[in-house]
């Protein structure tokens, strides 16, 4: 549940000398605070989208933004938070539903409020030319998710056989080798930064054996960055053998939504395939809590897909005020390749070295097996 903060969210007493309050768009069924947030707003989030993305918690900690602003749609109900950057509105809703006439709806209201603003930052979970607006695709990504049925026995009965059947070789194999195995599920609070840390590690030293290098090196502030998240809003699933840590899972809850935001576990065991066993558990145990729905991130879809989820796009556009003001921003797409340059070598590298194995394993037929033409 999201806990408020003192400075979580500007105040009316922050909104600047002899601007509106309130303005309200009958024909778009919209309320706009252009400059702070009423209390008891921000607390709908969790429940009206089930989703760690959409709540406090992630814009203060992983977003690092004060949200300044609001906008409350009608028929269906929607309440977005965002922040200006000079003539940038940065909407901090992520990884939610929203119907395409809502966002169009949305992006109107707020050009409407804040004459001076000339594009929205916003995710869509729809093709974005369904808009209507003008706008330009900066960033596309595949979240990982499930919609979880209402025990954990449909769960496991909605795997493929084979799938079953490894979690279940796995398991034996891991309470015939280590009787003094155990799970807890902790709330660190505050304490979060030594078990972020040590999942961090061992995520480190795991991919190192691989020749990979993992954003908890690249990204500066990355593990605060999470040790901030799990404080507020999260939980470990801390699996141990004699006492001793050997996985963790970092979960976080936002109504009937899960978020499983990191697993790692101690490269000793990687024998045992702890990280998919750890991915499993923490999925049992969403729908143990009543879990409607979880979210297991990007990245590695292969063994994820096999635990049941599927591929869910979500694209970040800008939406522009009016095509005029699209060219003013044409370098932001150059820009935004030039930033994520590691990314797209590291799938390229990661292609290389997939096609030289499969060409390395092809049989080659011998001159040693070649028979002449005979008379």
């Amino acid at each position: 549940m999201t806990r408020l903060l003192p400075g979580d969210t500007a105040t009316e007493s922050d909104r600047p000398r002899g601007t509106r309050r309130v303005l309200r768009y009958p024909d778009l069924a919209a309320t706009v605070y252009p400059y702070f947030v009423p209390p008891g707003l921000a607390d709908e989030l969790p429940d009206l989208y089930g989703t760690v993305f959409t709540t406090l918690d992630w814009f203060l900690t992983w977003d690092g933004r004060l949200p300044t602003g609001a906008c409350v749609l009608d028929d269906p109900r929607h309440v977005v938070l965002f922040y200006r950057d000079g003539a940038t509105i940065e909407v901090l809703n992520k990884v939610f539903e929203m119907a395409p006439a809502d966002a169009a709806r949305l992006c109107r209201a707020l050009f409407r409020a804040l004459p001076l603003a000339l594009r929205v930052h916003l995710d869509v979970m729809f093709p974005p030319y369904e808009l209507g607006l003008p706008r330009r695709r900066l960033l596309n990504h595949d979240y990982l998710m499930l919609d979880m049925p209402e025990s954990a026995e449909a769960y496991d009965a909605s795997l493929s056989k084979s799938t079953r059947r490894k979690i279940r070789q796995g398991t034996k194999r891991l309470h015939r080798d280590f009787s003094e195995l155990s799970t807890d599920v902790v709330v660190p609070g505050q304490d979060a930064s030594p078990l972020v840390r040590q999942l961090a590690a061992w995520k480190i030293e795991n991919f190192g054996r691989h020749g990979r290098t993992t954003y908890w090196e690249t990204e500066n502030g990355r593990v605060e960055r999470t040790a901030g998240l799990v404080a507020r809003c999260g939980e470990a699933r801390v699996t141990s053998i004699a006492g001793r840590a050997v996985a963790l899972a970092l979960v976080c809850r936002a109504g009937g939504g899960v978020l499983v935001l990191e697993v790692g576990f101690d490269p000793a065991y990687r024998y045992y395939d702890l990280g998919f066993l750890a991915f499993y558990w923490a999925l049992r145990d969403a729908v143990a809590s009543g879990a409607r729905s979880v979210n297991l991130h990007i990245g590695t879809p292969d063994f994820k897909e096999r635990l049941g989820a599927r591929r869910v796009p979500v694209t970040t556009v800008s939406v522009f005020r009016s095509p005029l003001v699209r060219p003013l921003y044409a370098a932001e797409g150059a820009r935004l390749l030039w930033d994520r340059r590691g990314v797209y070598l590291w799938g390229v590298r990661f292609l290389a070295r997939w096609l030289a194995r499969r060409v390395w394993r092809t049989p080659r037929s011998s001159t040693n097996d070649r028979t002449s033409p005979t008379d």
